[in-house]
């Protein structure tokens, strides 16, 4: 009887990836913009990360303008454009060792995702109050495509997203909300109002 043999990996290989591609790591750039801090960080995707992310500057009494997201395979580029509570650049050396220390817990515990590999849609969303991302995952019936959203907490937040969400067409399948010191998260996984949905698996949908 032939032997079967088995693929054999490597266990350093992981290792080797983390030295050229470090995980979690944090750049706060002054030199890009002249009228907002650039901080950009490399993290490992999971599930959450982007709602950690913006607690972090939240916390730090940071001033989210603008935000980008990209992904490739199981890490995530996230980019912030921040000011201070006046509008103005980061500069003080101790804040920015501030920010930089602050996503270490984030970074120590995150863990690439390796069986899903998702084709992840860079988007950008521009306000002077909130920050959204997008993202879409396909799969073999439908594109479901999750935002996740943070804004200053406010009376009839969720409502103003969802009649926007709905006057552009989309259904929302399911929404997941936080609150934290005077700011609001939500995580929405959406899709286009005319994909088919199935009323008994979806009750949610359905008596909206």
């Amino acid at each position: 009887m032939r032997g079967v043999s088995e693929a054999y990996f490597d266990p350093d290989f992981d290792a080797l990836i983390d030295r050229i591609n470090p995980p979690g790591e944090v750049v706060v750039d002054n030199e890009t913009c002249e009228d907002c801090t650039l901080v950009k960080v490399d993290s490992a995707n999971r599930d959450g990360i982007l709602l950690e992310m913006v607690q972090v500057l939240t916390d730090l009494d940071l001033l989210i303008s603008k935000s980008y997201i990209s992904s490739d395979g199981g890490w995530l580029m996230d980019v912030f454009h921040v000011t201070d509570q006046l509008g103005n650049k980061i500069t003080d050396r101790g804040m920015i060792h501030s920010i930089q220390q602050s996503f270490t817990p984030a970074r120590k515990s995150a863990s690439p995702r390796h069986h899903h590999h998702h084709h992840h849609q860079q988007s950008e969303y521009n306000s002077d109050s909130a920050c959204c991302t997008c993202a879409d995952a396909t799969t073999t019936t439908t594109t479901t495509t999750t935002i996740e959203v943070a804004a200053a907490d406010r009376p009839g937040l969720l409502s103003e997203i969802a009649a926007v969400l709905a006057a552009l067409g989309c259904r929302v399948s399911s929404c997941r909300a936080w609150t934290h010191n005077s700011r609001a998260a939500a995580v929405l996984d959406v899709h286009d109002r005319a994909a088919a949905v199935d009323p008994a698996a979806s009750p949610t949908s359905s008596s909206r």
